[in-house]
């Protein structure tokens, strides 16, 4: 098989060919956003995690699903005790802001 170069090409590892698979379907995505969810849940505890989901990070910015603004109110009143306690968990993850919306968590 020839490339886009005219260099032929043979088999290719698994290993070369599947990241670039699973990001291309947004399947990186939502693995990280399960990684970013156990850090929001030690952050900001279970009770309070049990109404949120974390969407991902763009930007530097925490993208959380939250279930009602009342839990909105709750988590921008602690805004700063998450942000120091996410800073401390993911060393060389730059978070510089958590933006919340209202939706469906389930």
């Amino acid at each position: 098989m020839y490339g886009s170069r005219g260099t032929t090409r043979g088999p290719r590892r698994l290993g070369e060919i599947l990241p670039n698979l699973l990001a291309r379907h947004g399947y990186a995505g939502e693995r990280a956003a399960d990684q970013w969810g156990r850090v929001w849940e030690e952050a900001v505890g279970t009770q309070l995690a049990r109404d949120c989901r974390v969407a991902g990070v763009r930007s530097g910015v925490l993208q959380v699903t939250v279930r009602s603004s009342a839990v909105v109110q709750e988590l921008t009143f602690k805004k700063k005790e998450i942000m120091e306690s996410l800073v401390k968990k993911v060393e060389g993850k730059e978070i510089c802001d958590i933006r919340y919306r209202v939706g469906a968590v389930d």
